[in-house]
C-alpha cells in the first residue's frame, strides 16, 4: 500500500494503524508539541492506535517550534 508522508511518498505493509506508523518514526502519544493529520482531518492522540491507514492516504506530521 502507498501513502503519502509529510509529501513523500511511502510504502507500507496493509493493516498499518496510524499509531504504529508514526512508532516507527519516533512519534508517541507522549510526544510533546506533535499534531497529525490524515487526509487533512486532525487525529486526537487518543485514537491514534484506532486508525487503520489506506491506500492513498496523506499523513501529515506537524511539529510546534518554539521561537521569536
Amino acid at each position: 500500500m502507498n501513502i503519502t508522508f509529510n509529501g513523500n511518498p511511502t510504502h507500507l505493509h496493509e493493516g498499518t494503524t496510524l499509531g504504529g506508523f508514526l512508532r516507527e518514526h519516533q512519534i508517541t502519544d507522549k510526544t510533546d508539541g506533535v499534531a497529525v493529520a490524515v487526509n487533512d482531518a486532525v487525529v486526537p492522540r487518543r485514537q491514534w492506535a484506532d486508525v487503520h491507514l489506506r491506500d492513498g492516504d496523506t499523513i501529515e506530521v506537524i511539529h510546534a517550534v518554539q521561537g521569536g
